[in-house]
């Protein structure tokens, strides 16, 4: 009968960094933790590590690179364990079709919205894999008329984590989620009443005056430019945040693009930032560092 290997001191010490790392996934599939938290936990746990090799006799002369390779041992343990489980027939969405890839992680579907080319990979993805996709651990993307209802009031349906204020803003954001219902809810009671026949039909005289300020707007631009040539993509977006100003602030608003252009860069500023709380918001914990 062949002898028993004995594990030396190293490597038991690999094996329980790798145990470790699969009781981390246990861990935290049940009881997630924000990215930030996570990191900083992460940092706390490699620095303890060396501080207690550093000061140990047999590890004194190896302790940053036993600390290095006990690291990379936990969070390749950890990473294999939640792909494992995230590719695996036991989880939730194991019958939803998909990219294999896909399915470990969302900082795919965050590349591709940053790179602005999210609905035509998602339009060539739903014709191969059908009206249900799968493109995160836990992210479906539906391609159907009947997810209508999803959006509809009676559905009670909360907003996705994409939706999330950035970070640890305490504040109520117009167009983030909101903490519980109830303060959704409050909040909606508010705008409802806008958006009903009779309340969109009170925008009628805004509308219609912000538009002839468009007609203007673009015959003294064409006037002032000596190709007579204008931006009219530009054009379009000072009229949108004047209206936009109206709407939401009435009287009040100074904005006034279309008579004294964007100094601010309000609208540049404005589309980066969606580009980047679309982008990472579609990879929760990234949220976290922001």
């Amino acid at each position: 009968m062949p002898a028993m290997k004995v594990l030396t001191e190293p490597e038991y010490l690999y094996v329980i960094a790798a145990v470790a790392g699969s009781a981390t996934w246990v861990l935290l599939n049940r009881r997630p933790l924000a990215g930030d938290t996570a990191i900083a936990l992460y940092i706390l746990l490699v620095g303890s590590l060396y501080t207690a090799l550093r000061y140990s006799a047999p590890f004194h002369a190896r302790a940053f690179s036993t600390a290095v390779g006990l690291s990379i041992t936990y969070t390749l343990s950890a990473g294999l364990a939640t792909s494992g489980y995230r590719l695996s027939p036991w989880h939730p969405l194991a019958d939803v079709p998909g990219p294999r890839l896909w399915h470990i992680t969302s900082l795919w579907l965050s590349w591709v919205s940053w790179k602005g080319r999210r609905y035509l990979i998602l339009d060539r993805l739903h014709a191969k894999y059908g009206p249900y996709l799968r493109i995160g651990p836990d992210t479906i993307s539906i391609n159907s008329l009947s997810a209508q209802y999803i959006y509809s009031a009676s559905a009670h349906m909360p907003k996705s984590e994409s939706y999330r204020a950035p970070g640890h803003k305490k504040q109520v954001a117009l167009f983030f989620k909101q903490p519980n219902e109830k303060l959704h809810s409050d909040r909606k009671r508010v705008w409802q009443g806008l958006f009903t026949k009779d309340g969109i039909s009170q925008l009628f005289p805004v509308l219609e005056k912000r538009t002839y300020d468009l007609i203007q707007c673009m015959e003294r631009r064409q006037s002032l430019d000596a190709t007579g040539c204008i931006d009219l993509t530009e054009c379009f977006y000072h009229w949108a945040y004047d209206l936009m100003g109206d709407m939401v602030f009435g009287g009040a608003s100074k904005l006034e693009m279309m008579q004294h252009g964007d100094p601010s860069n309000l609208v540049t500023g404005g589309k980066i930032a969606t580009a980047i709380v679309d982008s990472i918001g579609q990879t929760p914990w990234l949220m976290d560092l922001v």
